[in-house]
């Protein structure tokens, strides 16, 4: 579970917005699994697993029925860039995260689920409790309503 802490949290701040919700979150979660720890089939696939537990919790405890706050994580630089390229590659991160935060909730989760956390589409149906079609869909017209988002940013900024 500990190789997965930082997966973990990063997944929980962008389902919550916040850093200390973020890292309740985890922490919620994280006894849940230990709870279960039986319940685990294959050990390789141990992150999908505590992904799962983690939405799980989240939907349960956390989850408003308006839409998430801000998403506000924004991918570390890496070391052999140089500061130039670190840059656009942040403010690449912030729009694509300002773009993720402006989708509705049912269509947010699952691009997360499936873009980010590169969970299988019939994983999230089982944890969504939707059949996969539906899954499938929303992954489409969340990724659509993603991609118009990142035009319309790109478009603004350059005016």
């Amino acid at each position: 579970m500990l190789l997965h802490l930082g997966s973990l949290y990063s997944l929980a701040l962008r389902l919550t917005g916040n850093g200390a919700d973020a890292a309740d979150l985890v922490q919620d979660s994280s006894l849940r699994a230990f709870e279960r720890f039986d319940q685990l089939r294959q050990h390789g696939a141990a992150k999908a697993w505590l992904a799962r537990i983690l939405i799980s919790t989240y939907l349960n405890r956390y989850a408003k029925p308006s839409v998430w706050a801000d998403l506000t994580a924004a991918e570390e630089p890496l070391a052999e860039e140089t500061p130039e390229t670190a840059l656009l590659t942040r403010a690449r991160a912030e729009e694509v995260e300002a773009a993720l935060a402006g989708l509705p909730e049912a269509f947010r989760i699952v691009v997360v689920l499936a873009d980010v956390e590169e969970i299988p589409l019939r994983e999230i149906a089982e944890d969504l409790g939707c059949p996969i079609g539906t899954v499938a869909s929303r992954l489409a017209r969340g990724r659509g309503m993603l991609r118009r988002r990142l035009a319309h940013l790109r478009t603004s900024r350059e005016a």
